[in-house]
């Protein structure tokens, strides 16, 4: 999100009432959730778009996947700069996780951001 402006969400870009084709949603602290699955068999792939509740705007979003049976599944998120710090992509990696029934690993190399993510994430799940 941060080679967007904020005035792009705010105006030009798709709001939470302009998708019906998600595959599961969840409501949790302000925020919306909502889940484009395209799974089959083993092959695991989707997608989360996060909206803000109060104004449908889009805030954060989240890849998962894995290309091959046996690997880790892995995930990329990205949260709007005005709302990151407020555990949203906790709350991401977290459905991922319920939904597939796997525990998502750090995708290396990573950001220093990731980096310090998912030192978090790791720290909290022990």
């Amino acid at each position: 999100y941060d080679d967007l402006p904020l005035d792009y969400f705010l105006h030009q870009a798709k709001k939470l009432k302009d998708y019906s084709n998600y595959s599961d949603k969840m409501k949790k602290s302000g925020f919306v959730f909502l889940h484009f699955s395209k799974n089959d068999d083993w092959y695991m792939y989707g997608d989360i778009k996060v909206f803000n509740e109060e104004d449908g705007t889009e805030i954060a979003n989240a890849t998962y996947g894995k290309q091959h049976e046996f690997q880790d599944l892995k995930g990329s998120i990205d949260v709007r700069s005005d709302f990151r710090r407020n555990k949203i992509a906790t709350m991401m990696y977290d459905w991922i996780e319920k939904l597939n029934k796997e525990e998502l690993k750090p995708d290396l190399p990573h950001s220093q951001s990731a980096a310090s993510f998912w030192n978090n994430r790791l720290k909290n799940k022990k």
